[in-house]
């Protein structure tokens, strides 16, 4: 780690941290007067360095996001101090989107402000909010404005401080009050601050006074008693022996206090307990002050410093710091007395002209300061540049991970009669989740005007079609039973309605992209068991409930009027008017938090508990399996190294050594050798797709809702891996010493998708005959083509060619036999089928409950949001598959049986089996779903899915195989 040095690009990293100013730590809360000696001075400056850093970073848009004591290093260069600011590790651009809200969790206790462990939008007044506790810390010695550490947060939540350790330096006070507030809004920003009188050095605040001075003869009531009184006793006189502790000034306090009363009286009678009289007194000696002797300057400079500044700035601040609103001037004299509202006088006018003036504002920084502030943008060496490439991934990822989040703190705003965006999206049985029709195929009314809304690859695979609907919602406005509609509906419209009422159909919309639900009638059954009377109502009053934050629509909800409703039992014309009534609420729930209803339903305790149980039941099972193995390994290998070093020419116990005696065909390459190594292509292929799943699923791309980023995800995702089949396939298949090449290429090519397609085509025809939404458009089907034919297969050559010209040979610890050992006949729980129930069975036990909460959410409503369990799961799920299959592949050269290869394949995708075996209790013990095309489209999917799984489960099973097999070969010596 270095130093740090700015430049005008990203590509900075900060240097190590120490503890702040620990050598200069007080142990007591200084007066006004000591923090004017050599720690305040160099705090001050300290600070002002710190601050010009922040400007700096904020000028290139870069939130520090973690600010804390240890982050803030104060060191010597020569006889300067520097500011130096570390820990960059969660910094980010404030342009740039989250990866996810994961990275928002807690950090520092007591440095972060309310919005930041809220999850609300996270801007640069976040550092502010920091340095203003930091500024606190150092100026009180070490203690926090918002209490101890297990109450800060609460009370950052309330905005209770406690500034009460610094309220003898009002200036401190004044801006740390601006910087911990508890709205950021509120909070002074970088270059704001840089302005705030807490950096004035002593000229800046000397001709502050000046010019404070010569309005002070102009309006009375500056001149007046009212002033002192507002300030209090604030005598001035004596005050100048105190401030001269700094030991190095050659000038003694008392001679520079009598010269300077001396000269005082020369010139009139003054009170010197009145503030009133100090800014005569300066104004008199305003146009001469340079020609004044050094002794009598340093005095005023002092008095101003220490008595002065701190008195007047108590009844100042009010207008002073108020540096983000323009300050108007206001010559009105009208009397106030305390909390009423202060006119705005001259002096306001020449605090404005101070601290908003561009031309000054640079004279307010000490020459230092500007020197420093001019050098930083200037260094053109940089000690570490992020390099482009790295910069470019990151942002594809993260713009990958948000280019499909509609809950945007950027947009989404709107004014009171907005039109608000609203879009009716399918309908169907509420069972049948696949069975999903277009909105206006029931007898709807359908307005003037309807559009369909251009819908992304993944929103059309998902079975989006989303089109305006009849309601206008507009922002904040109210509408009570207003009737959008009415219409006679026909005989058959009443059919059609009466049918999808029995079938439970339910209707989905979205507005501002806000998912709505709700059922479109209900069954009056009244207790009866004959169907033939029960009762069938459509729904005609729809009431929708708003809640708002500001400009912003955070969350609705649909409520079906139970008394207004449309009899269908009969097959008879029915008049029907349709109405909708809005309701606006407000709510104190930010922007950023809208989705969180959706995501907590899966993390409610009782779900958690569920998950968590499953966790630790694959944990046991984990422990179990590794110990039994570490077990077999421990023992059987080393007898078998014991007989070795004795020599001995055979082992004593045939059953637990015999794997040695086919060591000369363990390696002999199996039958199929093109299938065999196409089908690890897949699985590798396979078993990345899927790892990149989860990791945009862990960065929260999958939050509820975002309509068709999985679908997205798949098709992409499997086409740029293609590559990754086509290399492993070809340089596996050229070691195992195959010749066509081509051939294995094709079929790798072919041994996933081509199932898929063939599955695909069935569905998609059965979805064309129910006129479902399911059924994909001709153009899409034409770009999932282009996909596969213009990315997918070119890399899956480019893959296979860079295989085949690997050269990498198949690394066999020993020879291989000319002519294959006979296999002894073996039991028949020794066979592939009953070792394949074995091997697919355990690790199917680790991941069964959370197939559950899977299935419920692939094919129901259940919203599944709980990646990292689900992560974990998979992790488990992979440690025990791999176990399991090198434990068995053991068991199978123990008994004599050299044909391994297939068998750990097989063994390890049988959990494919499994979870398909479970698909069928799901379907008509868990579930309610029905009809051919919702049966057809789960077992025809389902079956995709689980081949998948085999495929990839298949090649972990093999790969932790050969990995036993070699290792144990190797570990033994062979004639």
């Amino acid at each position: 780690m270095q130093a740090v040095q700015w430049t005008r690009s990203l590509g900075i990293l900060m240097e190590g941290v120490g503890e702040l100013l620990a050598a200069n730590k007080v142990k007591h809360v200084p007066t006004r007067v000591k923090w004017m000696t050599n720690l305040g001075r160099r705090c001050c400056f300290v600070f002002n360095l710190l601050y010009l850093l922040k400007a700096e970073a904020i000028h290139l848009d870069i939130i520090h996001r973690d600010l804390r004591p240890e982050n803030v290093m104060i060191v010597h260069a020569g006889k300067t101090l520097i500011a130096k600011i570390g820990n960059m590790g969660i910094a980010r651009i404030k342009a740039a989107p989250l990866l996810s809200h994961h990275a928002r969790g807690e950090r520092s206790p007591g440095f972060q402000p309310r919005e930041q462990f809220e999850n609300e939008k996270e801007t640069t007044a976040v550092d502010m909010f920091a340095l203003g506790c930091i500024m606190f810390y150092v100026i009180s010695s070490g203690k926090h404005p918002f209490g101890a550490v297990n109450k800060r947060k609460a009370n950052i939540r309330r905005n209770n401080c406690d500034l009460r350790p610094i309220q003898n330096f009002p200036e401190a006070y004044d801006l740390i009050q601006h910087l911990v507030d508890s709205e950021p809004n509120s909070r002074l920003i970088a270059s704001q601050v840089l302005l705030h009188p807490f950096f004035w050095n002593y000229d800046v605040k000397l001709d502050f006074f000046m010019k404070v001075s010569d309005y002070a003869v102009e309006v009375n009531w500056l001149l007046s008693t009212e002033l002192d009184a507002a300030i209090g006793d604030t005598s001035w006189d004596g005050k100048v022996d105190d401030i001269f502790l700094d030991h190095n000034n050659k000038y003694s306090a008392r001679h520079a206090n009598a010269s300077m009363t001396s000269y005082v009286q020369t010139m009139k009678d003054y009170n010197y307990a009145k503030i009133s009289d100090l800014l005569r007194v300066i104004r008199n000696t305003q146009h001469h002050y340079g020609r004044l002797p050094k002794d009598i300057k340093m005095g005023f400079t002092y008095t101003l410093m220490v008595c002065s500044l701190s008195c007047l700035w108590r009844y100042t601040r009010s207008f002073i710091p108020n540096i983000r609103k323009p300050m108007s001037s206001n010559n009105s004299s009208k009397k106030y007395s305390q909390g009423e509202k202060k006119p705005k006088t001259p002096l306001l006018k020449v605090s404005n002209y101070l601290l908003s003036n561009a031309t000054y504002a640079h004279e307010l920084r000490s020459p230092t300061q500007r020197r420093s502030h001019d050098l930083l943008p200037s260094h053109k060496h940089t000690i570490m540049r992020l390099p482009t490439s790295l910069l470019l991934f990151i942002g594809a990822l993260i713009f990958s991970g948000a280019g499909n989040v509609r809950s945007d703190a950027s947009d989404h705003r709107y004014k009171d009669g907005d039109s608000v965006p609203l879009y009716a999206n399918k309908v169907g049985p509420f069972h049948n989740p696949s069975e999903t029709y277009r909105y206006f195929d029931l007898p709807f009314c359908i307005p003037e005007g309807v559009k369909d809304k251009k819908e992304a690859l993944g929103e059309v695979l998902n079975g989006d079609r989303l089109v305006s609907a009849p309601y206008k919602l507009n922002f904040r406005e109210e509408k009570d039973s207003d009737v959008y509609c009415k219409k006679k509906l026909s005989r058959e419209e009443v059919e059609q309605f009466r049918r999808a009422v029995e079938k439970d159909y339910y209707f989905q919309m979205y507005y501002d992209d806000l998912p709505i639900w709700g059922f479109i009638g209900k069954v009056d059954k009244e207790s009866k068991s004959d169907p033939s009377e029960f009762k069938y109502f459509l729904y005609k009053h729809i009431q929708f409930e708003i809640l708002y934050n500001k400009d912003r629509v955070i969350e609705i909800n649909a409520r079906m009027d139970p008394h207004s409703l449309v009899d269908l039992t009969e097959d008879k014309e029915v008049v029907a008017e349709f109405m909708y009534t809005v309701k606006w609420k407000e709510t104190e729930t930010p922007f950023e938090k809208r989705m969180d209803k959706y995501a907590m339903s899966s993390s409610l305790p009782h779900h958690l508990e569920i998950h968590w149980f499953s966790i630790i039941n694959s944990c046991v099972t984990v422990l179990l399996l590794t110990g039994f193995l570490a077990t077999i390994l421990m023992r059987v290998l080393k007898n078998d190294f014991m007989k070795y070093a004795q020599d001995e020419e055979a082992a004593d116990d045939q059953e637990e050594t015999g794997w040695k005696y086919i060591h000369g065909d363990v390696f002999r390459f199996p039958k199929h050798k093109s299938l065999f190594a196409a089908s690890l292509g897949s699985g590798t292929q396979l078993f990345t797709l899927t790892i990149f799943i989860f990791m945009l699923s862990l960065v929260g791309v999958f939050y509820p809702y975002n309509r068709g980023a999985l679908f997205t995800a798949l098709v992409v995702i499997y086409a740029l891996t293609s590559g990754i089949a086509g290399y492993t396939a070809s340089s596996f298949y050229c070691q195992l010493e195959g010749k066509n090449w081509v051939r294995n290429l094709l079929l790798t090519g072919g041994l996933f998708c081509g199932p898929l397609f063939l599955t695909f085509c069935f569905l998609n025809t059965v979805a064309i005959a129910y006129s479902a939404t399911a059924a994909l458009p001709f153009g899409t089907i034409v770009v999932i083509v282009l996909i596969w034919t213009l990315v997918t297969s070119p890399l899956l050559v480019l893959g296979g060619i860079a295989g085949k010209n690997s050269k990498a040979e198949f690394q066999a610890p020993v020879r291989t036999t000319k002519y294959p050992r006979e296999i002894p006949p073996l039991p028949w729980y020794r066979s592939a089928i009953p070792q394949m129930a074995m091997a697919g069975f355990l690790p199917f036990s680790a991941i069964y409950i959370e197939l559950y909460y899977i299935f419920a959410s692939v094919w129901g409503h259940r919203i599944y949001t709980i990646y990292s369990i689900l992560f974990i799961v998979f992790i488990i799920l992979l440690i025990v598959t791999a176990f399991i299959t090198v434990a068995l592949t053991y068991f199978q050269l123990a008994a004599e049986d050299h044909e391994w290869w297939w068998r750990s394949f097989l063994c390890g995708g049988s959990t494919g089996l499994f979870i398909y075996a479970y698909c069928l209790y799901y379907y008509y013990a868990r579930s309610d779903m029905s009809g051919f095309m919702q049966t057809s489209f789960f077992f025809g999917y389902m079956a995709c899915i689980c081949y998948g799984f085999f495929l990839m489960l298949g090649t972990v099973g093999f790969r932790a195989a050969l990995l036993f097999v070699r290792h144990i070969y190797r570990s033994i010596k062979c004639e």
